[in-house]
């Protein structure tokens, strides 16, 4: 996945440069469209500012999935879970202190997935949303208070799918978009994201 951060405050500027990311997903899904998974996800930049700021984002979640489906011409996902999350903004002057740092922050996770039925071939439209509100500790300088924050995610893209002698292969390009947000040292700290990325799943 390639992103890069946008102005969520009109007071803030941002630069146009990219940076890659990392999602991985590993999973265990039964007959009856129940899925246990795990998911990582990492992006990290620095000059992603034009105050020239190094971002760390990072999430780790435990998911617990069913399907069902809706209407004629589409199949759903409802996912619930929990997640971990990092989230850190610092000056890259070297000693600087962060100007944001989420750290070790636990909370609940909440995801839906929609996937056309084929509309040109094997080619299925698929659209998610996911939103986490994180619970943890903030640290100002060398004190950590009690703080939260939380994470949207959109995405829309088209997946395509073949059955293989290793099983089904799934390939989705996609577009999506992040909103981090959550109050820091009294005020508004929001980050957002914006790009594209490759899906490439195996199901056995």
């Amino acid at each position: 996945m390639w992103f890069r951060p946008h102005a969520t405050d009109p007071d803030t500027g941002v630069s146009t440069r990219w940076s890659d990311a990392s999602r991985f997903t590993v999973g265990y899904l039964n007959e009856c469209g129940q899925e246990l998974r795990v998911r990582f996800f990492e992006w990290d930049t620095d000059a992603g500012t034009t105050t020239d700021e190094d971002t760390d984002l990072l999430c780790f979640d435990t998911e617990y999935a069913g399907r069902f489906d809706l209407g004629r011409n589409w199949d759903g996902e409802l996912s619930l879970g929990v997640r971990y999350a990092e989230f850190r903004k610092t000056e890259s002057e070297v000693g600087s202190e962060p100007d944001v740092d989420f750290e070790k922050s636990l909370g609940p996770v909440l995801g839906l997935l929609l996937k056309s039925r084929p509309i040109i071939g094997q080619a299925r439209l698929v659209g998610s949303a996911r939103y986490a509100h994180q619970f943890g500790k903030a640290a100002n300088g060398s004190d950590f208070d009690v703080a939260s924050f939380s994470v949207t995610e959109l995405q829309i893209g088209m997946e395509l799918s073949r059955e293989t002698r290793l099983g089904r292969i799934d390939f989705r390009p996609f577009f999506e978009a992040q909103k981090w947000s959550g109050d820091y040292d009294g005020q508004d700290e929001d980050l957002g994201l914006i790009g594209m990325g490759m899906l490439l799943q195996v199901s056995r």
